[in-house]
């Protein structure tokens, strides 16, 4: 595996501290000016996966939403961040952290971002915090393989007596089976989202694709993301209404999917997007 392919472990800083490495030593393009607009730069997507330390949830927490997610947005390059709940688990393998943040990226200088990421963990310009279990974090940077696709048709969320209809996010992250790759794709874009958009509630989603392929840690978090935007009254009811549809075929499935390494999890926000200041929509 090379040095940047080391993105998709975990291990904290290492994150960043191994993939500079390589990254900010390549030939990089000119700097983003603040002038650029942001459709003119790339983007890219950090999610990260991750777990308070025992007994120091609410610690966590705090110092995740009200200064960790401030401080990465001070990077030059990082334009927005959102924190989201674990609300239900569909698959994952056994270790994946539960709370989750997905960081926007926009620059022509990956590497630099990098490596000012690191300087600013270690001279302390990001304020730490031992509430965060370190060594369990699970982290990645995508690529969109295309614009956000949109239903179609939209059904309406099926209303559940009792229950208020609020908004969730659904991530599913795989790989293809080895040698299907193609097939994959071609399942993924023109069959298996077109069949999720039909389930009531949901309303879009947006492929992903990792910076470089994962090749070997079996704890590196798998190579292709979706994120799905749906309303529900009951996570639950909507995740057995998407089982049924896979059992009755409505769903179809495909043998280049590899369902033992996926993982797909339903959330909830914990809060809005936070955006860079220079970046305000």
């Amino acid at each position: 595996m090379t040095d940047s392919g080391r993105w998709f472990g975990r291990g904290g800083s290492a994150l960043f501290l191994i993939a500079a490495t390589t990254l900010a030593s390549a030939a990089a393009p000119p700097a983003d000016s603040p002038a650029v607009t942001l459709r003119d730069l790339p983007e890219y997507r950090l999610i990260v996966f991750s777990r308070p330390t025992a007994g120091r949830e609410a610690e966590f927490n705090d110092w995740y939403t009200h200064r960790h997610v401030g401080d990465l947005l001070k990077v030059p390059g990082v334009v927005a961040g959102q924190r989201f709940r674990l609300a239900l688990d569909l698959s994952s393998p056994a270790g994946v952290p539960p709370y989750l943040v997905i960081f926007d990226y926009r620059t022509r200088d990956l590497g630099g971002l990098a490596s000012e990421t690191i300087r600013r963990m270690q001279q302390k310009v990001f304020v730490p915090s031992d509430s965060m279990d370190y060594a369990a974090l699970a982290s990645a940077i995508y690529r969109p393989l295309g614009p956000m696709v949109r239903a179609s048709a939209p059904q309406p969320a099926t209303p559940v007596a009792g229950k208020p209809v609020r908004h969730y996010v659904m991530v599913v992250l795989s790989n293809p089976v080895a040698g299907k790759e193609a097939d994959y794709n071609r399942w993924y874009d023109s069959q298996h989202i077109p069949d999720v958009l039909r389930v009531p509630g949901f309303q879009s989603a947006q492929r992903f694709v990792a910076i470089e392929p994962v090749k070997a840690p079996t704890h590196a978090l798998p190579g292709y993301f979706v994120r799905y935007e749906f309303d529900s009254a009951d996570p639950a009811a909507t995740r057995d209404e998407i089982m049924r549809r896979i059992k009755d075929g409505r769903t179809r499935m495909s043998d280049a999917f590899d369902g033992a390494t996926s993982i797909t999890r339903i959330y909830s926000a914990m809060m809005p997007v936070l955006y860079a200041k220079p970046y305000t929509p």
